[in-house]
């Protein structure tokens, strides 16, 4: 899980020696069908990012910025969205499984 979301904010093309990917910074980022579960990604600019197919099972995404994202067929179950700014955010196809709401409802 780490491995993709350090791929996915650039983790690759970095230096091994320098400090860590800004994984909250991650605003259109292509996130198609990764692997995500039990990541830690609060706080998190996900906007227009395309998290289409992604296992978000367990995450942690609090006042993440979902605004615009792609969550098409996604799977959130047991994920943590509270105070997340959901706002035109994609969601046809998505698990919603004991999943915490931005509003603070379990749906």
């Amino acid at each position: 899980t780490d491995t993709n979301v350090e791929r996915a904010a650039g983790g690759d093309e970095q230096d091994p020696s320098t400090a860590e990917p800004d994984v909250r910074n991650l605003s259109k980022a292509d996130l198609y069908e990764l692997d995500l579960s039990g990541a830690d990604l609060s706080g998190a600019n996900l906007s227009v990012a395309r998290l289409d197919g992604c296992d978000l099972s367990g995450a942690l995404l609090t006042q993440a910025d979902l605004s615009g994202a792609i969550l098409a067929g996604a799977n959130l179950t047991d994920a943590n969205l509270s105070d997340a700014n959901m706002e035109m955010t994609i969601t046809i196809g998505t698990r919603f499984n004991n999943t915490t709401m931005p509003d603070g409802s379990t749906r």
